[in-house]
């Protein structure tokens, strides 16, 4: 073996362009093909990160709730604890605990709860006074801006609030408000006044039947592609495990997080699926370059190995011979592609045309990345192996007969191989473009990569090319019949040469057609993607820009709220929308609701969807529309006060519809105060406005049947 390598070796030294040639095309393609795994594992990891990161949290969590009593709370608390870190393991859950009481009601008939949440000073920031704790003297609660505002009170004032109607009062020193931020999940009700206490406060202050909650979120932040799968089965099984503890027995658990993460796996195998088409098509443009660079090899070995096989070599010695020379090649690729690779990924990200696509790629190579190395290389060794056996088997005379006119067909295509390969890939192609995606079920259910559709592109592009070689011995000869009848030499010469040995010339420019095929292939998916995105942006939007915001945090979520993003730069129309899902028979339908005055001219719809231009079907919209009467209001009030005529019982039901001057209408209900012929129906303006001096401009009332059967009289004041 040791003689063998050495005179292997020795050869390559006297000879050494045509082994360096070959080490490279090798290193070239196991190089592209470990730096192309990298890329795919890396960018849908990537785009799983990000999916969950951006989730909505009610698709990334899961929510136990129980009546509790406080003796039983810490039970449950620790089953739900220790069953959720069982479950998710690795992904260290965050577990949000929080318990409220029954209603009580306030001096002037407002709804309150008393609620402790265990991540809430934790989350929240305050913005007046300290936060509530356990101590002597009335019970100290903390509460949200927005219910401190509607509430009237500020830090360091009392209330007085009772259970029911006619419970005893209870003080309740409000010792700190604060502000929650836009990502905190579970987010508060903002329609609720809620008195947040510290845990040991509220557990020791109330013993009777409340409803407590859990939200458990594991933390996703560093999922892969292959964790989805497992998790989504964990968050599954969650609720029966949960049930099979005693604590936790009476346990109601609301997850979509297995739905979530299983539309995300199948998401993933999706985008991995559709990367492995071009990667399958540059694998054969490699394998084909490294096919020419062993045959050119084995050219120039040819007379060689017939000299050695007329002075008495065996063909075990020979194929011994090329397989040591092969591996010789290709085994340096394995330890240098793991180490170039990234660096190859990091360089082309870097690039100004592919920066918007950059992802990180890991510094050090994986040990899966040296076992796709390994297959590689090892696979460019048998090819070089292969052609050099090939020629060995041929005697010295039949060497000089076949360098005087080579093969005009290859071996495949003698055999009818093109042929069949071309039926295969037009059935691939042909069920491709039937089912959309190399993604199909398995018989058990299961979503997988079909092979015979993901090689399918690859296919017809071999295919193709094998076709072609078919007609380069015919047109050759066609064309060396036409130039031999020429007075100028070189087109005969040309034609002649290749009319005799076509297969010598017809592999690079297979190679280079390939290439480029492979090329307009490339840009013409990227256009297209690029155009499906755009198309898909504009139909889930349906204009330039839509808005949809917060309403209990924010300046911009209530009524006026069109006056403030109109003035905003570069602003030419705006309408509110409204969108709801209605069920139609068996089954569900989208409501979408805009001004039909505006709608030509933020809406966006292509030509080919409708028939109809969009300003007739507008104008439609508007023929249709009733005439609602409305009542304006002068100036910019902060309240209003409805004087009430009724002998019904207080409190009653009622509330008013607000519009301001884009259309938007808010239900805002009204607070009965007073008694007898005093008695007033009162709206506070300020919690739907989006902003200070942005008042509704017109009203009309909407009462429940209580209310109407009362027969208000309204005025504004």
């Amino acid at each position: 073996m040791r003689g063998r390598t050495t005179w292997v070796l020795k050869r390559a030294v006297s000879e050494p362009l045509l082994p360096l040639t070959a080490f490279a095309a090798i290193l070239l393609a196991t190089t592209t093909l470990v730096s192309l795994s990298i890329y795919i594992s890396s960018v849908v990891d990537v785009g799983v990160r990000w999916s969950v990161t951006h989730a909505d949290g009610a698709d990334t969590s899961a929510e136990v709730s129980t009546w509790i009593k406080g003796a039983t709370f810490p039970q449950a608390d620790a089953a739900v604890r220790a069953q959720a870190a069982e479950s998710f393991g690795r992904f260290r859950p965050e577990i949000v605990s929080s318990v409220t009481s029954s209603a009580f009601h306030g001096e002037d008939g407002v709804r309150l709860f008393f609620t402790t949440r265990s991540d809430l000073e934790r989350r929240a920031k305050l913005v007046q006074g300290r936060w509530a704790g356990p101590g002597a003297g009335p019970l100290q609660a903390t509460l949200a801006q927005d219910s401190a505002q509607r509430l009237g009170v500020r830090a360091g004032q009392e209330l007085t609030v009772r259970r029911g109607e006619t419970g005893p009062p209870t003080t309740v020193l409000v010792t700190g408000v604060f502000a929650t931020p836009d990502d905190l999940y579970p987010r508060l009700d903002p329609a609720r006044s809620s008195l947040m206490l510290s845990q040991e406060s509220f557990m020791a202050r109330f013993t009777d039947q409340m409803l407590g909650s859990w939200y458990v979120m594991p933390d996703l932040s560093g999922v892969s592609t292959g964790d989805l799968a497992g998790l989504a089965a964990a968050a599954a099984r969650l609720p029966d495990q949960l049930k099979a503890r005693p604590a936790c027995a009476d346990c109601a658990v609301r997850e979509e997080l297995s739905a979530y993460l299983g539309q995300l796996d199948r998401s993933a195998l999706v985008g991995q699926s559709t990367m492995l088409v071009p990667v399958l098509q540059l694998l054969i443009l490699a394998g084909y370059s490294l096919m020419l660079t062993a045959r050119m090899l084995a050219d120039r070995r040819r007379m060689e190995v017939a000299l050695l096989r007329a002075r008495g070599a065996g063909m075990g010695g020979l194929v011994s011979l090329s397989l040591t020379e092969a591996l010789l090649i290709a085994l340096p690729s394995v330890l240098i592609a793991p180490f170039v690779a990234p660096h190859v990924l990091n360089g082309v990200s870097g690039l100004l045309w592919a920066q918007a696509g950059a992802v990180r790629v890991p510094a050090a190579p994986e040990p899966v990345t040296f076992a796709i190395a390994a297959l590689a290389a090892l696979a460019g060794a048998a090819l070089l192996a292969a052609s050099a056996v090939r020629s060995a088997r041929r005697t010295y005379v039949e060497e000089q007969a076949a360098r005087g006119r080579g093969d005009r067909r290859g071996v495949l295509a003698r055999a009818g191989g093109d042929l069949a390969l071309l039926v295969v890939a037009a059935l691939a192609v042909w069920q491709l473009t039937r089912y959309g995606s190399p993604v199909t079920a398995t018989t058990g259910g299961v979503l997988g990569i079909d092979p015979m559709l993901v090689t399918g592109p690859a296919l017809a592009l071999l295919s193709g090319g094998m076709l072609g070689m078919r007609l380069v011995p015919w047109t050759s000869r066609i064309v060396s019949a036409l130039t031999s009848r020429r007075t100028t030499l070189a087109p005969a010469l040309g034609a002649w040469q290749v009319s005799r040995r076509p297969l010598r010339y017809v592999g690079p420019a297979l190679l280079l057609t390939m290439a480029v095929a492979i090329g307009v292939l490339s840009i013409t998916t990227t256009t297209t993607w690029e155009s499906s995105q755009r198309d898909q942006a504009g139909h889930r939007v349906g204009a330039d820009l839509r808005i949809s915001p917060v309403l209990d945090q924010g300046e911009v979520g209530g009524l006026g709220a069109g006056r403030v993003y109109a003035r905003l730069p570069g602003v030419r129309a705006v309408s509110p929308a409204f969108r709801d899902s209605v069920a139609i028979g068996a089954g569900s339908a989208q409501l979408l609701a805009l001004d039909a005055d505006r709608l030509a001219e933020v809406m966006n719809l292509r030509e080919d969807l409708s028939a109809t231009p969009l300003a007739d079907l507008a104008s439609a919209l508007k023929a249709g529309r009733p005439s609602l009467g409305s009542v304006p209001i002068p100036g910019t009030p902060s309240v209003l006060s409805l004087p009430l005529r009724t002998q019904a019982p207080a409190p009653l039901d009622a509330a008013i519809l607000l519009t301001d001057a884009d259309g938007v209408r808010w239900r805002l209900g009204l607070t009965d105060r007073g008694s007898g012929d005093e008695r007033h129906l009162v709206a506070d303006l300020a919690s739907p406005r989006a902003g200070r001096g942005r008042s509704p401009t017109r009203w009309r009332c909407a009462a429940s049947p209580s209310a109407r059967r009362a027969r208000p009289s309204c005025s504004a004041r």
